[in-house]
């Protein structure tokens, strides 16, 4: 790749401060145990909280300010940037902001003190959050049980650096994109919030029941729940009929098969000798993300990748779009998160996924709501394309602005 003259090729170990503690990932086994997590203190930063280019704290866990200072090199400060090692994919960044206390990461996150007169940090998340990031750091990303990279050959990976000028030009053109991108995401989170208004006007907040519906376990109303198969399908590079749901495919209500996997027809075969995916069935996350919800709408041919827990309903006792927007209710979240909390990798068993409980109206009333939401999905779709044509236009002006073409 031809660059600017001015501009520069170099590993991002390189644009760290040189001091200890500048490049690291968090604490491993021992020198974090969950016994050690309170619930007031330093705030522990984990793989979650950290979104594409926003830090957004959704970790309720803390350490004491004497186990924080043990765990001084894995401190973070308002400026540093964050990096999830794990993830699908691994590799997303952001800023910890300005006006947060000094945080502790865990050992999936990997923290980057930069030295400002090389790189800003807004310019350094822009390019690990870009395709041109992704494709730099695929070749160290091994697929185990959750994709991950080490932090020695994370460091060894190349970065574009144009001078700080140059720099904080692409980052200021990159946030004005971001912001339209973000504008459209807003838009579809206002179409979120207009159903969870109509699910609350129709049944109540499940928190407190004021309708008095029966409530039971899900296990009780769900023909068959089916767990994924416990070790990672080996994907092909080419493109295949057989599609592989992972667990970052599973996002807001939506199973977004875009960015996909492909497998061979006999892995397909072999990853579904229980069930085969099928439309209506409800897809949760129960682990990395934890509480993410989706339901099979398309009929592609699918399956379940790691960490997933299939619910196919028994349609005379209960309407998959009605367990759907259940399952995102804060009432069953907080249930989650409560059987998910006491580890450093939020995650929850799949007899535990079987036992959450739900509020159960009348079956009639269930699918008055399902038509509802499937009146509504006709708007998703615009705003899903719209959405599509708005990340392509992003990552279009991202690729021209990191080979210096802007």
């Amino acid at each position: 790749m031809e660059l600017s003259k001015d501009w520069k090729i170099v590993q991002i170990g390189e644009v760290a401060l040189n001091e200890k503690g500048a490049f690291v990932n968090g604490p491993f086994g021992s020198d974090l145990l969950t016994s050690e997590l309170v619930s007031q203190g330093v705030p522990v930063i984990y793989i979650r909280d950290i979104r594409e280019g926003i830090y957004k704290r959704v970790s309720t866990v803390f350490v004491t300010s004497e186990k924080a200072k043990e765990l001084k090199f894995c401190q973070v400060e308002p400026g540093d940037v964050l990096v999830t090692k794990v993830g699908d994919p691994p590799g997303i960044a952001a800023v910890y902001p300005k006006g947060m206390p000094t945080g502790v990461i865990t050992q999936d996150v990997i923290k980057i003190r930069v030295n400002s007169k090389l790189v800003i940090p807004e310019y350094l998340i822009h390019f690990l959050n870009s395709q041109k990031g992704f494709e730099a750091r695929k070749p160290i990303i091994v697929e185990t049980t959750r994709a991950r990279f080490g932090l020695t050959q994370f460091k060894e990976t190349y970065i574009p650096l144009p001078p700080i000028a140059e720099q904080k030009r692409i980052a200021a053109i990159a946030q004005k994109c971001d912001r339209l991108r973000r504008t459209r995401r807003y838009t579809q989170q206002l179409s979120d919030s207009y159903l969870r208004s109509v699910f609350l006007e129709m049944f109540g907040d499940p928190a407190t029941n004021p309708m008095n519906w029966d409530r039971c376990e899900i296990r009780d109303v769900c023909e068959s729940i089916i767990d994924c198969v416990n070790k990672t399908a080996s994907v092909v590079e080419e493109v295949t009929p057989y599609k592989m749901i992972r667990t970052s495919n599973v996002r807001d209500g939506q199973i977004n098969l875009s960015n996909v996997k492909y497998v061979t027809k006999d892995i397909y075969q072999k990853w579904t000798r229980r069930a085969i995916p099928r439309k209506g069935d409800v897809i949760l996350t129960r682990e990395a993300p934890l509480g993410e919800v989706g339901i099979i709408c398309f009929n592609d041919t699918v399956f379940l990748g790691q960490r997933l827990v299939q619910y196919r309903v028994d349609s005379k006792k209960l309407n998959p779009w009605f367990l759907l927007h259940s399952l995102q209710t804060t009432n069953v979240q907080q249930q989650l998160r409560k059987l998910g909390a006491g580890s450093t990798v939020e995650h929850v068993a799949v007899p535990d996924c079987e036992q959450l409980l739900i509020d159960l109206p009348p079956l009639p009333l269930q699918e008055k709501f399902a038509q509802v939401v499937q009146r509504f999905e006709r708007l998703r779709i615009q705003q899903r394309e719209a959405d599509r044509q708005t990340e392509h236009l992003f990552q279009t002006v991202l690729h021209r602005a990191f080979r210096g073409e802007l």
